[in-house]
């Protein structure tokens, strides 16, 4: 009983998410959709929808730290293969995306900045590490423009079908991250 019981809450779960999903890609935002809404959309009840979640933000933060999670085993994992080659790692979370199509749909829908702060909280603290000059109180701005730059960049790259090949999406990005940071640097030399 509790192998159907956990395949029942399964399948529920991906019923409410994907009808989340569905409606978000229609260009409802999360904050908008309510239960019943949702329900509807997924074909459940909705009590059954309150035996697990409180609201539709719920199944949003719940899917977040679930993909969250998985990606930041994979950059781990894919940090430790590549080390420091930055295009290596780059365009191995450019492929775990176009590979992980609910972490797509995820960013295309994403309005959560502290999820924006987490999906590339990784890669942040590697940029950090870099003995980069900056004025004092500069660098967290800086670091925190070319995040959201780079969710933004993989965003629009999602939200279109892009001919763009893996390695060349983490060229863009990579280049257009070194160049903020290059004139960050030498605005900073000047002040």
């Amino acid at each position: 009983m509790n192998i159907k019981d956990n395949q029942r809450t399964r399948l529920t779960k991906r019923l409410l998410a994907e009808a989340l999903f569905d409606l978000m890609d229609s260009g409802m935002s999360v904050d908008k959709i309510s239960v019943k809404k949702l329900c509807d959309a997924a074909e459940i009840s909705r009590s059954t929808f309150y035996l697990h979640y409180q609201d539709p933000t719920d199944i949003l933060t719940e899917i977040e730290e679930t993909l969250l999670k998985e990606y930041e085993e994979y950059d781990n994992q894919t940090y430790e293969n590549g080390g420091d080659n930055l295009l290596l790692n780059v365009t191995s979370f450019v492929r775990f995306l176009r590979n992980n199509e609910l972490f797509a749909r995820l960013i295309r829908n994403s309005t959560n900045p502290e999820f924006v702060r987490r999906c590339f909280e990784n890669s942040y603290k590697k940029i950090q590490a870099l003995e980069i000059e900056l004025i004092p109180g500069a660098k967290d701005p800086v670091f925190a423009y070319i995040a959201e730059g780079s969710f933004a960049f993989f965003k629009s790259l999602f939200s279109v079908s892009s001919s763009l090949s893996d390695e060349a999406a983490a060229e863009i990005m990579i280049a257009m991250s070194t160049g903020a940071l290059q004139y960050a640097y030498d605005r900073c030399k000047n002040i």
